[in-house]
């Protein structure tokens, strides 16, 4: 396995070249425009939207901190896809991945298609959100295969595809092959883990079901990243990265670049400066060897 993170940290993502390899992924953080041009502002390599979709959620299932865990029920974009179409276009030129979603194939490529014209050079399919307490698309092979074929013939822009990590190998070298028998050209390790937070009373946090993000994900996803590391995809790791030796595992276990989150959440948009200052220093001083 030879990995793209050597004495600098630049790191190439498709056509583009990126400064360093830490891209902000979909949430509330990328949530419209101003939003997306404050993490430039820190220094994000990219930016990942918050789910565009044709039908707008207006549910806030809220967030809460669990220890060293983070907690949500947050739902997709409340925004209209004509008021992201204002936007996207305002931020053309600049490195955005719009993150879609719709719940049929033929939604997904109109969708496809708008953003691609608003001048988005890479989408991300949200075909894996948990939060709503049920299976997404990812879990059901057939379905995701449909889903993805038909983007990939709506569009010729790189397509990268969310997944929900599973505990099985088997199950993470099906979804990934059937995102490259798409032909689309990666994917996305992982999004937040299905999961229940009691509260002292017993009753269950935020009201329901929703997805689980932090520092416990992190060896499941580098599991992940292991189980399809011979199938030929670019790969965004995601979960459980605080510090710049996280970036560098998961890079050595085969991610072309990162993707976080829950600790710009926690700490605050402005840590994610000092995230690429140690990075780029623990990669120089150390003169780290990323090949296994």
């Amino acid at each position: 396995m030879v990995n793209n993170l050597k004495s600098a940290t630049a790191v190439q993502l498709f056509h583009w070249e990126l400064a360093h390899p830490i891209i902000v992924s979909s949430s509330p953080l990328s949530a419209h425009k101003q939003a997306i041009n404050n993490l430039f502002s820190v220094g994000a390599a990219a930016v990942v939207t918050k789910t565009i979709t044709p039908y707008p959620d207006a549910r806030s299932g809220g967030c809460l901190r669990h220890g060293e865990l983070f907690f949500n029920r947050d739902g997709y974009s409340n925004r209209s896809v004509s008021k992201w179409e204002e936007d996207l276009e305002a931020l053309r030129g600049q490195k955005v991945i719009a993150n879609i979603f719709a719940e049929t194939p033929d939604e997904l490529s109109i969708l496809a298609r708008q953003v691609v014209a608003r001048g988005v050079e890479i989408i991300e399919l949200g075909l894996s959100c948990p939060t709503a307490g049920k299976d997404p698309v990812c879990c059901y092979p057939s379905q995701l295969s449909e889903f993805c074929q038909a983007v990939r013939k709506a569009v010729d822009v790189p397509i990268l595809v969310k997944l929900l990590l599973q505990t099985s190998a088997e199950r993470n070298r099906e979804m990934a092959s059937m995102v490259k028998n798409a032909k689309c050209e990666g994917i996305s390790l992982s999004d937040t883990l299905p999961a229940i937070i009691l509260k002292a009373n017993g009753s269950m946090a935020l009201g329901g079901p929703g997805g689980l993000s932090g520092a416990a994900l992190k060896p499941l996803v580098l599991k992940g990243l292991y189980d399809v590391a011979d199938l030929d995809l670019v790969v965004l790791g995601i979960g459980g990265i605080k510090e710049a030796q996280d970036v560098v595992d998961y890079i050595r276990m085969g991610a072309t670049a990162v993707q976080i989150c829950t600790t710009l959440m926690v700490d605050g948009i402005q840590k994610l400066g000092s995230l690429v200052q140690n990075l780029t220093a623990l990669v120089g001083q150390t003169q780290i060897n990323l090949e296994m």
